[in-house]
């Protein structure tokens, strides 16, 4: 989640949100988040980071109903990242365990293939996918 800049915002929106990433990848995050955490409250929202592998999710995340998802910046493959199809596969059986509303997306596409190739996978399990531009 980089620096969580999308979960600190809505949660200075006055959201509840929850940040994730692998654990070794949440430090800029946490730092984020406790750098706004005092505006957050004042605004009656709440933020927090916590670790989430896709391929082991948590209890705690498969048993919250969800209103909104945010993810980012996962439909990607480069030499230092997973192989695209992994992380897909990862994320999709995630989306399939969970129980939410919504799914918002914001991808910078690298690839029209595999961008196509993952909008193909959601319809392919019943999730209706909106792209905009």
């Amino acid at each position: 989640c980089g620096l969580g800049a999308v979960g600190v915002a809505s949660a200075l929106l006055g959201h509840r949100c929850i940040s994730t990433d692998l654990a070794e990848e949440l430090h800029l995050t946490e730092v984020a988040g406790a750098a706004n955490r005092v505006t957050i409250a004042s605004v009656g929202g709440s933020w927090e980071a916590a670790a989430l592998d896709w391929r082991a999710p948590p209890t705690w995340v498969l048993e919250e109903y969800w209103d909104t998802i945010l993810a980012s910046d996962i439909i990607y493959e480069d030499e230092q990242a997973k192989p695209a199809d992994a992380a897909q596969t990862a994320f999709l059986g995630l989306l399939l365990k969970l129980s939410f509303s919504q799914l918002l997306l914001a991808e910078r596409e690298r690839s029209v293939v595999l961008t196509a190739a993952f909008l193909g996978r959601l319809a392919a399990h019943g999730l209706k996918a909106v792209r905009t531009d």
